[in-house]
């Protein structure tokens, strides 16, 4: 019988239980923290019953006392690899039954439907973020083809002391292939209002490593300009990883490092309140389609897809549609027709994309400021949930000099591959 075997038996034996949800959710939790302390014990091994050849779960229904006998397996080894459902779980408060409950609960009623659960939720982190003391909660829900991750966190105050942990927010739901292996699961978001007065405005993200994988970042192509993959990563507590990043940043431009030779992918989701994005390819003819064939809008951002500092340039915006994708500008003309704003990333100085007569891209800007420097420009949507990047400043009479007079010429991050189909991200703006 192998490991995989005893956790189904755990499963089906919990479901045909009687009495309360929450105390049969409060049973597996019990037996996960148990299988948690038995990892560590012996060298995160996957190991779900010690070496007796049964395990007993109490479980309080109706004021009876049952008990459920799950015969153990032949031998406990070392994993090659752990699915998500055999992650332990992870934080300092994963003992803290009601708050695991209230996030629960919060995911229950705030998702939509259809990234909801259904059955069973189990815990794959409870704890308090080390350095900001925000309380992050990460739970599992499962069928047979899928899995989701609920993300909860309390709500971050960076003016003053950290919220309550009952101050709970849904940040995000992340589907997963349930037969894929995966080595980090979280989300990056626009952060909600009441998260950042004034201007401290920004987007937030927090990712769950999987077990073994010691350190680890959350990258971004908006700041990342002179950040490479091979910087150090720093070292995560508990797996749990913290980002911050400019506003309008999401998960249309991030993605998660791990150390080199770590095996498994990375699901990295947008927030619950952010625009809706989706992969798609893109032709060097200005055709474009999500790989799902769902429909598009006049104004969806086209993204290049790509996970590299200084990437995710903007490819054009869909100025028409048809049955089978739409049409995109990739002169980046006109983008005050889609309710665009362009800006410098680090000085938010406003102005406008243009060609020159070479054809080059430049950043034409009347802030009398703008002379002090432009480092990068990008598209933002005018209330600012979307920020995407289009280019750095170039000028080659002037190498490696940011101040300069407007127009600003600009070396464009992507542009269409002439050599097959561009991986793209769609992003809906719901300015059509």
């Amino acid at each position: 019988m192998n490991d995989q075997t005893v956790e189904d038996r755990v499963r089906s034996g919990l479901a045909t239980l009687a009495g309360p949800q929450a105390g049969r959710d409060q049973a597996w939790r019990a037996l996960q923290r148990a299988r948690a302390d038995a990892e560590r014990r012996r060298g995160r091994r996957t190991v779900w019953l010690a070496a007796a050849a049964v395990l007993v779960v109490v479980l309080a229904a109706g004021g009876a006392v049952r008990w459920l006998a799950i015969p153990g397996p032949d031998t406990a080894s070392p994993a090659a690899h752990q699915w998500i459902s055999e992650w332990p779980a992870r934080g300092d408060l994963t003992g803290d039954g009601a708050l695991i409950d209230r996030a629960t609960a919060l995911w229950r009623s705030d998702a939509p439907a259809a990234l909801r659960p259904a059955g069973r939720v189990t815990t794959l982190y409870a704890g308090r973020e080390a350095n900001h003391g925000t309380t992050v909660v990460m739970l599992l829900a499962q069928d047979a083809d899928r899995a989701l991750v609920g993300m909860v966190t309390s709500m971050e105050n960076l003016s003053g002391p950290p919220e309550p942990s009952n101050d709970l927010v849904l940040r995000a739901v992340a589907p997963i292939d349930a037969h894929t292996v995966i080595r980090s699961v979280g989300f990056v978001t626009s952060a909600l209002p009441a998260d950042r007065p004034g201007d401290m405005a920004g987007s937030l993200g927090f990712v769950l490593l999987a077990p073994g994988v010691d350190a680890g970042e959350v990258r971004s192509s908006m700041i990342d300009s002179v950040m490479t993959d091979n910087d150090q990563l720093s070292p995560a507590v508990d797996g749990l990883v913290r980002y911050e990043g400019f506003p309008g940043s999401g998960a249309w431009n991030s993605w998660v490092l791990t150390p080199a030779g770590t095996a498994g992918r990375d699901v990295l989701a947008g927030g619950i309140t952010d625009p809706t994005y989706q992969p798609g390819t893109a032709d060097l003819d200005g055709r474009v389609r999500a790989d799902n064939g769902a429909a598009l809008h006049a104004g969806d951002l086209v993204v290049a897809r790509d996970d590299r500092p200084a990437g995710n340039g903007l490819l054009g915006v869909v100025t028409s549609t048809s049955d089978n994708g739409g049409q995109i500008d990739p002169t980046l003309a006109n983008l005050a027709r889609w309710n665009l704003r362009v800006v410098s990333v680090s000085s938010d100085y406003r102005g406008a994309l243009s060609r020159d007569s070479a054809g080059r891209l430049v950043f034409t800007t009347d802030d009398p400021a703008a002379p002090n420097g432009v480092s990068r420009v990008a598209v933002q949507t005018d209330d600012g949930k979307v920020t995407v990047n289009v280019g750095a400043f170039s000028d080659p009479d002037h190498p490696g000099r940011s101040n300069t007079k407007s127009p600003f010429p600009l070396k464009q991050s992507d542009t269409l591959s002439a050599t097959g189909p561009t991986p793209v991200w769609i992003i809906a703006t719901g300015s059509a």
